[in-house]
């Protein structure tokens, strides 16, 4: 008969019946069972806890639990290890392992995570198909930044795809790249560059510039100089309209009256001051 079962035990309400052969015990709770065990449905034995699936354990996030009979044992979880004696997991990384090579294929980089890695396609590629992302064998495509990113280059750059996973961004002229990596340009400022010649103002637009001479004088970007303007060969200078000689000079020109002998006249126009061999008949 097991007493224990059928209620026909004196025990405390604190105390446990264990029940023997044609009798039973009363044990008290707390020494009813060693540490890690616990008694069975019917009282009738201890048995093992399985600490990991209750819970009933101090296991940290980088370790995995195993039970074993009376404890359990704190083992560090798939891409983590003990250095030295260390009690932390710490994590391997996996992508320096092999004798420093990765352990991704030739053309695939190595990337390591927590308790993990992943191989992925160098900068400046992306996968062929977006399966290929979890697949074994993942191909790689160049992407063409310039057709992605329209402007990468900036509103004035150009910018030129490499198939071998790069771009480049190219400046035009008064322009120079100010960011490397995104190609950026910027607007050269020549007047900072004393791009004019001495006695010119300058003044810079975006790309360009402009020197502004003295009045009478003209820029020849090609030369860089200011030239002085010849007014006296302009066809419509002041001195050809009210019928006098003209006369230039450096940054101007002068209109006056010569008077000739009988049968002579003064040219209508020209350059520089008329001598008695510029004169002609009627």
């Amino acid at each position: 008969i097991n007493e224990c079962t059928e209620g026909r035990h004196n025990c405390d309400a604190n105390d446990v019946c264990r029940n023997t052969r044609g009798h039973y015990d009363c044990l008290s709770r707390d020494k009813v069972c060693e540490p890690g065990f616990g008694l069975s449905f019917d009282h009738s034995s201890c048995v093992d806890i399985d600490e990991c699936r209750l819970g009933h354990h101090k296991c940290s996030e980088r370790e995995v639990c195993n039970n074993t009979h009376g404890s359990y044992v704190c083992e560090c979880s798939p891409g983590f290890h003990r250095v030295g004696g260390s009690r932390e997991c710490t994590d391997i990384d996996e992508c320096t392992l092999k004798n420093g090579s990765s352990p991704c294929p030739a053309h695939l980089q190595c990337r390591n995570s927590p308790g993990s890695y992943t191989c992925v396609c160098p900068l400046g590629y992306q996968p062929n198909n977006a399966s290929d992302i979890v697949n074994a064998s993942l191909t790689c495509v160049d992407i063409d930044e310039c057709a992605q990113l329209p402007d990468i280059c900036g509103s004035v750059g150009t910018c030129r795809n490499s198939p071998a996973g790069a771009y480049t961004c190219t400046c035009p002229g008064g322009y120079m790249a100010t960011d490397v990596v995104r190609g950026t340009c910027a607007d050269i400022d020549e007047c900072q560059l004393n791009a004019c010649p001495a006695g010119a103002a300058c003044r810079n637009t975006p790309g360009n510039y402009d020197c502004q001479c003295r009045p009478g004088f003209l820029f020849v970007r090609q030369k860089n100089l200011c030239e002085d303007i010849n007014e006296c060969d302009q066809p419509d200078n002041e001195c050809a309209q009210n019928g006098t000689s003209c006369f230039n000079y450096r940054g101007g020109s002068a209109c006056y009256r010569h008077s000739c002998p009988e049968g002579f006249r003064l040219p209508r126009s020209g350059s520089g001051l008329h001598t008695a061999n510029t004169l002609s008949f009627r």
